[in-house]
């Protein structure tokens, strides 16, 4: 069944990666990972929202304080540089998703000011590493 539900996927990518590297999926995405490291991920829990917001933002937190101390974390400003622009993307996409989401939802009105302060964030740092 999950093979057949594969086979039925539109815009299937392989991502390979060597060496340290982030990147960030956007929202609605799946993905497999084969490692032979360690690997650092932050994933959604489908089937539970409340657990999946508080997910979602530890995850996106913890990148953005990568990329700000990317330099005690012995990573080149261009890696730092490299996340932060996939980081703002994705907050853009967070952007779009909430605004096309019902108002009256709960969960919605308290993730929304989050990811529109997280995006200003993300900007300025964005633009003072780019400097």
């Amino acid at each position: 069944m999950t093979v057949e539900a594969i086979q039925q996927l539109e815009g299937l990518k392989i991502l390979y990666q060597t060496g340290r590297q982030a990147f960030i999926l956007p929202p609605y995405h799946f993905h497999a990972v084969m490692t032979f490291e360690t690997s650092a991920h932050c994933g959604t829990a489908l089937w539970d929202y409340e657990w999946w917001l508080k997910a979602s933002k530890a995850g996106i937190e913890w990148e953005y304080g990568w990329a700000r101390d990317y330099m005690a974390n012995e990573h080149p400003r261009s890696e730092a540089v490299a996340l932060l622009n996939d980081l703002d993307v994705a907050m853009g996409k967070w952007e779009q998703l909430l605004a096309k989401l019902v108002k009256k939802n709960v969960n919605v009105m308290k993730f929304k000011p989050w990811v529109k302060e997280t995006s200003k964030k993300v900007k300025v740092l964005l633009n003072d590493l780019k400097g």
